[in-house]
């Protein structure tokens, strides 16, 4: 440790280490942009699509809730007829 403490470290040497550390950081942060950019353009249409069939399956669950409770107010009101309960 005493000879890390005793090495001269000239402006030139420490300049070149930030500026080093610099563009390291720089080339992390641009790769990562550039992936996220990626992942964008090839996940928002998916997301879009998979939106929209979400869309249509809700549409066709709530059209067939429909259908069957009319279905079976229709049955009811058969069976009403049947035993005679009607008052029509």
């Amino acid at each position: 440790m005493e000879k890390i403490r005793r090495q001269n470290v000239d402006v030139g040497t420490l300049v070149a280490f930030v500026i080093a550390a610099g563009a390291i950081i720089g080339a992390v942060i641009g790769v990562q942009r550039w992936v996220d950019n990626r992942i964008d353009h090839r996940v928002a249409p998916v997301e879009q699509r998979l939106t929209d069939i979400e869309g249509k399956i809700d549409d066709a669950l709530e059209e067939a809730i429909r259908n069957r409770d009319e279905q079976f107010m229709r049955l009811m009101s058969e069976i009403s007829k049947i035993r005679g309960y009607d008052e029509r």
